[in-house]
């Protein structure tokens, strides 16, 4: 920082505030780099969690051509993903919840916060439920189907996933719990993953076990972020942030192994 920053920061610093400097090294990044490291590019992407489609949408930038298997229970937000996607022969829109069985369930939808909507209900006592005005008022129940990802890639015979991203609101042990035998069995390379630290959702399996799960597969941890697309907003205490949660991406032991050798 040069002496006109300091000096700012300084003047800034006596006012009670703090300038962060944004972040460049996010998850993007690092899949370019390892992609270019082992010099080819993922061919699948599941992308379980697909709310509007910005998932599908930042993946595309980066790998135009990659095919893209996405999950999204919410019907209004599914038309949202068929206005933006359906004329695009690599991307495959599933209105389907994501579970360790296949079935029905019902599913949450918070009109003020599409975003949270879950399989699990949130704790109304929350900080995290108040900031999102989610009451009576604001949330509908309906029924879903749901599938299994061991069910999903064996009956579509998808035999190889680049990258498995994640993110259904506090339901993500369910989730890795449904994908065991692919991931032990080595189909799948990288997950990408939100876990919630806070206490936000009933039922909710704790981020720990999600881990533990993720490890005993054969899969670990290679970045952590507190937003994947480099926003890295804080703080990161329950303290001062009742929403906290991280996103975590691992990598299936052999490809880490993989990486470091080309790196070497």
């Amino acid at each position: 920082m040069n002496s006109l920053g300091k000096a700012i920061n300084g003047i800034l610093g006596l006012l009670g505030i703090q300038v962060i400097r944004k972040r460049r090294r996010n998850f993007d990044a690092i899949y370019a780099e390892i992609f270019s490291r082992t010099t080819e590019s993922p061919s699948l992407i599941i992308d379980v969690g697909g709310h509007n489609g910005s998932s599908i949408e930042r993946y595309r930038k980066i790998w135009p051509a990659v095919k893209i298997h996405s999950f999204e229970p919410n019907s209004e937000l599914m038309q949202e993903m068929l206005a933006k996607f359906s004329d695009l022969a690599n991307i495959k829109l599933n209105r389907l919840g994501v579970s360790n069985f296949r079935g029905k369930s019902s599913f949450n939808i918070h009109s003020t916060s599409t975003g949270s909507s879950s399989i699990l209900a949130v704790d109304r006592e929350t900080e995290f439920s108040r900031r999102r005005g989610i009451a009576d008022s604001t949330v509908s129940t309906v029924e879903i189907d749901v599938t299994t990802l061991d069910s999903y890639l064996n009956e579509n015979a998808l035999e190889s996933v680049n990258i498995l991203k994640v993110d259904v609101q506090g339901y993500e042990f369910e989730v890795i719990q449904g994908a065991q035998n692919s991931l032990r069995s080595g189909k799948i390379d990288f997950v990408e993953i939100e876990l919630i630290v806070a206490d936000v959702y009933r039922h909710e399996k704790n981020w720990t076990d999600t881990v533990k799960l993720l490890t005993e597969c054969g899969y670990s941890t290679i970045a952590i972020s507190t937003d994947a697309r480099g926003t890295n907003l804080g703080p990161y205490d329950l303290l001062q942030n009742p929403e906290l949660q991280f996103d975590f991406l691992f990598a299936r032991i052999d490809q880490v192994q993989r990486i470091n050798a080309v790196s070497v």
